[in-house]
Formats: structure tokens, C-alpha cells, sequence
């Protein structure tokens, strides 16, 4: 902007570069610097600048409200009409089936992407929209660094992994509620379900390794396989069954205490406690294989389940640190 006005100048549109008189230093990035200039109204409607053609260019007066730039966005990040034109017209991008921000957009964004598509499109903007609500400290008052209540988000991140740190906040209350915060309930779910999970895997890795067990053996079929095997098998099918519909229907939070309950009660607490001397076994047996086969698919099945919401944990674990075949 410096620089402009020095063209401006220098083209006999203004007499004076209010920045210059002002102090003001190109390349000194700091507050102190910056306080020296202002370039809101009415400082700005001084301004006048130099177009490639050489004539002057000032602020528009006559402006709407900001947010309806921001109420065109699902076609004008396509640069519609010039392009996209296609996607837009027969309805395969548009509307949005959701959209996600803030209770206080509803008479922001909320409402300029209806009122924009309305009177363009004849459509609405969105299928569905869900509005979060509000982080707040454990004890439910606003976060605050004057009150000393905020907690740093990356620290966060860096003590119990953004992982439990996701999954806490999905499982603690619903998105359009409030949320109380607590750190101590990041490491309860760091510990209780990642932990949980990660010994679960650990116990089928330990000796599905040692067998060489690698998911290449014909699949033992599931009326020939233990009673607690198919037990955990139809449990694991209701939970899909479940959780698909709870996601279809923005529904994260009960999607995730779903996948909680069913990774500590039946895999862990059941499954795996009833079944050890299973995958002690020095042969292959049937019985054996059953119940490597039978724990291959429950753990993979979570870890795809838990994809919308912790999804580096699809990749680290099962993916890349137990050599087995990958099923897509």
C-alpha cells in the first residue's frame, strides 16, 4: 500500500503519502509500527490509487453487507458461472447436505447462504446444518486469558495427542451443545479407550506375528467358527448397522460412545479375556485361525468406524505396523 500511494503521487492523484507523515516504516513488522496507521473509514476514502491503465481507483462506497460475499461461496470458490457451470446448474454440487459453524452465524452466514441461493438459484443453500457451540472451562464459565481458564489447544495436541483430544470433545456432549472442558477427561479417554485399543491390537499383533498369521488363509466360515465368535461377530454387525445410521443422521456423539462402549465392554473386557489361551496354541488349528480372523475384523472394522473422527488412527496402527493384507 506504501509503495501505491507513492505511485499515486507520483501520477498527480494525491499531494502526500499520509503513512510517511505519519512515521510509518515498510518491512517493520510490529505493533508499535502498526498502531501508526489506520486503514479502516474514514482514514481509507483519502486513499486514491493507480490502475495498470493509469487511471484513479478509489474505495467503493456503495457497499451490502460483507457476509453476502461470504453467502456466495459454494459457487464462488467454482468461479461460477465462468466455470463449473455444469455442477452447479444440474444440482450435483449444490446444495451443501451440511454445513458447520457457530450459533452466532445464524443471522450471518447462516441466513445470506439461503437468502443468495434463494434469489439465484430458487433453492436452498443447505440440506442440513449443524451450529457448535461454545468451548467452555470445566466448571461451564467462558474461557478467558484475563481469567487465566483458556487452555492452549496446541499444547493440548502435544500432551495427549489430537486423537483423544478429538474423540473427548465428540463424545463429551453433542456439537451444538456447550462443552465444559477438562483436560483431565482428554487423558481418561487417552488412557481408557486409545489405551484399551491399543492393547487389544498390541495382544493380536504379539501373536499374529509370531504365528505369521497374515490374513491369507481361506476365511473360516462363520457357521463353523465358536459360539463367541459369532457372538462378537453379530454385536461388531449391529454396531456398523448403528454407528452408519448415527453418522447419517449428524449424530457423532452417540456414534462414538457407541464404538467406546463396544471396544472396552464386548472386544476387551469379553472377547479378548475369554479367548488368550486361544492364541497360545503352537499349531494352526481352525479354532485357532477362527479366532485370529475373528479379531482381524473387529479391530479393522473400529479403526473404520472411528475414521470420521480420529482418522490418523485408521493408518497407524493397523495399517503399516502389522504386516497383514489390507482389505479395502
Amino acid at each position: 500500500m506504501y509503495n501505491e500511494i507513492e505511485k499515486s503521487i507520483a501520477a498527480g492523484f494525491m499531494t502526500a503519502n499520509p503513512y510517511k507523515e505519519k512515521g510509518f516504516v515498510p518491512g517493520e513488522y510490529n505493533g508499535e509500527n502498526y498502531d501508526k496507521i489506520d486503514l479502516h473509514r474514514p482514514y481509507v476514502d483519502d486513499i486514491i490509487l493507480v490502475s495498470e491503465s493509469g487511471k484513479p481507483m478509489k474505495r467503493e462506497a456503495d457497499l451490502i453487507d460483507v457476509w453476502f460475499d461470504s453467502g456466495a461461496m459454494p459457487y464462488a470458490q467454482l468461479h461460477y458461472p465462468f466455470e463449473n457451470k455444469e455442477i452447479v446448474d444440474n444440482r450435483t454440487y449444490y446444495p451443501a447436505d451440511f454445513i458447520a459453524e457457530g450459533v452466532d452465524q445464524t443471522r450471518g452466514w447462516f441466513f445470506t447462504l439461503h437468502a443468495i441461493a434463494t434469489m439465484v438459484f430458487d433453492s436452498v443453500a443447505y440440506k442440513n446444518v449443524i451450529s457448535n457451540g461454545l468451548v467452555l472451562d470445566k466448571n461451564g464459565n467462558k474461557m478467558s486469558k484475563r481469567l487465566g481458564n483458556a487452555v492452549d489447544p496446541f499444547g493440548a495436541i502435544e500432551q495427549y495427542g489430537s486423537d483423544p483430544l478429538r474423540w473427548y470433545m465428540i463424545t463429551n456432549s453433542s456439537p451444538w451443545d456447550n462443552l465444559k472442558f477438562d483436560t483431565d477427561g482428554v487423558d481418561e479417554v487417552r488412557r481408557k479407550f486409545f489405551g484399551t485399543l491399543y492393547n487389544t491390537y498390541s495382544f493380536f499383533a504379539l501373536y499374529a506375528n509370531v504365528d505369521g498369521f497374515a490374513y491369507q488363509e481361506a476365511e473360516v466360515p462363520v457357521n463353523e467358527r465358536p459360539e463367541i465368535d459369532r457372538w462378537i461377530l453379530s454385536v461388531l454387525n449391529s454396531l456398523v448397522k448403528n454407528v452408519d445410521a448415527c453418522y447419517n443422521d449428524y449424530e457423532p456423539t452417540k456414534a462414538g460412545r457407541l464404538i467406546t462402549d463396544f471396544v472396552n465392554d464386548n472386544l476387551s473386557n469379553w472377547y479378548v479375556r475369554l479367548n488368550r489361551k486361544r492364541f497360545w496354541g503352537n499349531a494352526m488349528s481352525q479354532d485357532k485361525l477362527s479366532a485370529y480372523q475373528t479379531l482381524y475384523t473387529c479391530l479393522e472394522t473400529v479403526a473404520r468406524l472411528m475414521a470420521p473422527v480420529a482418522p490418523p488412527f485408521l493408518c497407524r496402527p493397523f495399517v503399516y505396523r502389522f504386516d497383514c493384507r489390507y482389505r479395502s
